[in-house]
């Protein structure tokens, strides 16, 4: 895409040149899809992080319920059995 600005001319008169500013789709375009590339890249990284964190924090908060009521065994494991557990290990569901 060619804009036209307008035209130059020296002072005597002898030479006149047009200002025209040359426009490249090309370049343009090229720098929205890396801009919007990096933008997506940022949210996803975000996204995956804090999904991490959460399901680390889930962890922690249910191994301190563990431990505050007594229901680990020396392993760190949790030595609990729901009801509906029980239930199947006696045959009855």
């Amino acid at each position: 895409m060619k804009i036209k600005f307008g035209d130059l001319t020296r002072v005597d008169g002898g030479a006149t040149e047009e200002i025209i500013v040359k426009s490249s789709l090309l370049t343009q375009t090229k720098d929205i899809l890396i801009g919007g590339g990096m933008i997506l890249l940022g949210v996803g990284y975000l996204c995956c992080a804090a999904f991490k964190n959460g399901v680390d924090e889930t962890a922690k908060a249910e191994q301190r319920a563990y431990k505050n009521t007594g229901c680990l065994n020396e392993y760190g494991w949790a030595t609990v059995i729901t009801p509906d557990l029980a239930n199947q290990f006696k045959g009855e569901e």
